[in-house]
């Protein structure tokens, strides 16, 4: 089941989720998972990659972010036990920073609160 999540809300819907996987695929089509700490930027997010990632964005300027559900002991707000799915426009922050990491600015053109099927 899935429920619509306005993309100007969904910050404030992932506030207390402690990191998301970012999923990438450059133009071989080969997926690409990394866990990531998201900080709110603007209309999206900001967060540090490695060179696999950047390459895909490079290429195909997409990716799709995942927030797991909270725990059992965490959840205590509705959707708490959904998972936070956004697909997003991407680019590389052109600012590197001292240690020479890179980032990704994302901007979530797509979001939904979503649960597994249950039995």
């Amino acid at each position: 089941m899935s429920v619509r999540i306005e993309t100007e809300d969904l910050a404030a819907a992932v506030g207390r989720r402690p990191f998301a996987y970012v999923a990438s695929a450059g133009s071989d089509g080969v997926a690409h998972l990394r866990a990531v700490v998201c900080d709110p930027a603007g209309a999206g997010f900001h967060f540090r990659v490695g060179q696999r990632t950047a390459t895909n964005v490079r290429e195909t300027g997409r990716v799709t972010l995942v927030w797991p559900p909270l725990s059992g002991h965490d959840s205590t707000a509705d959707y708490d036990d959904h998972s936070v799915i956004a697909d997003c426009t991407a680019s590389i922050d052109p600012a590197v920073d001292d240690n020479g990491d890179m980032y990704l600015i994302v901007v979530p053109t797509s979001a939904v609160w979503h649960r597994p099927a249950r039995r």
